[in-house]
């Protein structure tokens, strides 16, 4: 008899002591895993970062190639940069008698030939 009277207390106390064991496996492992969180978040952050950076190389290593190897690259991309391009045979004649700054002439090497 003195069993069945003490078995509510036995499920109670087992119960009481489930619970206690619980939230002890939580206050233990909730740090870990806000932890493993950041660490995480900083990884795809960093991952992030290095395929940008990864991408930014490879661009400058194409017009690196496209410099080295296409004139006509380095001529497109000067046109927008807003650099104009000045062919070989115009010579710039600067005309010191006028103020500072200004630009004289402009003359061909075909007009630099008659004179």
């Amino acid at each position: 008899m003195e069993s069945s009277l003490l078995k509510p207390f036995k499920i109670a106390l087992f119960f009481i002591l489930g619970l206690v064991a619980a939230v002890a496996v939580v206050k233990l492992f909730t740090p870990l895993v806000i932890e493993r969180s950041r660490l995480v978040n900083e990884r795809d952050m960093l991952k992030q970062d290095n395929e940008y950076s990864m991408n930014e190389i490879s661009d400058a290593r194409r017009k690196q190639e496209n410099f080295a190897n296409d004139p006509e690259y380095a001529v497109l991309v000067a046109r927008r940069e807003g650099y104009t391009f000045v062919p070989a045979d115009v010579k710039y004649v600067f005309n010191f008698d006028t103020p500072s700054g200004s630009l004289g002439n402009v003359i061909t090497n075909q007009m630099l030939k008659f004179r």
